[in-house]
């Protein structure tokens, strides 16, 4: 199956055509984007009482209408990318399609398992490359959060062993290039510290 949808989750969440990543494509509304967020987080399927619990909580509107609602403004969204409904359903058990979609993620999640089979600072440097902000970094998405700090510490690993390269090396403009990325990034020196601090107490 063609890819004809890409999902931006690092940094901003957007959608664009596969083949044209930057040109953003609008879902309607704020809680379209974060269903459909959510849905890319739980790839094997969720039920629909869970979804409401997780996105709507202890809303006294009418959650299931307001669910249908949504689902159907990421149809939409999709169908204008000449894609089908992404959103399958098995009894009350949702989830999504990945045929026709590509995503940031599962790139950058690709490099992370390439770095720790192989730790170099060839791969350290590819997932580096590919961590282009926080995970749903424009969402509140607390149901996230767990990954969010899975993906910061993948970063921050491979950020250490670029670092302990360039040092051996000498390549201080690297080093200062590196860690003037990371502050854009929104790191700041005691995260790194941080890091620094768990991995030496783990070679003591």
């Amino acid at each position: 199956t063609a890819q004809k949808v890409y999902i931006n989750t690092l940094g901003t969440f957007y959608i664009a055509p596969a083949h044209e990543r930057h040109s953003r494509v609008k879902i309607r509304t704020q809680k379209s984007r974060e269903l459909l967020a959510y849905l890319l987080e739980h790839r094997d399927g969720v039920s629909r009482q869970r979804i409401y619990a997780d996105l709507w909580g202890e809303s006294e509107a009418d959650v299931t209408r307001l669910f249908h609602t949504r689902r159907g403004e990421i149809r939409r969204a999709f169908e204008s990318l000449g894609a089908k409904n992404p959103i399958l359903r098995d009894n009350d058990i949702y989830k999504l399609n990945m045929d026709e979609i590509v995503c940031d993620l599962d790139i950058f999640r690709q490099e992370v398992e390439n770095f720790r089979k192989n730790p170099v600072p060839e791969n350290a440097q590819r997932v580096v490359d590919r961590y282009t902000g926080r995970y749903l970094d424009d969402m509140e998405a607390l149901w996230a959060e767990s990954s969010r700090l899975q993906y910061e510490n993948d970063f921050l690993q491979a950020v250490e062993t670029l670092l302990d390269s360039y040092r051996e090396s000498g390549e201080r403009t690297k080093t200062l290039e590196l860690l003037r990325r990371c502050a854009y990034l929104s790191y700041r020196g005691h995260r790194l510290e941080a890091a620094n601090d768990s991995k030496d107490k783990k070679n003591r």
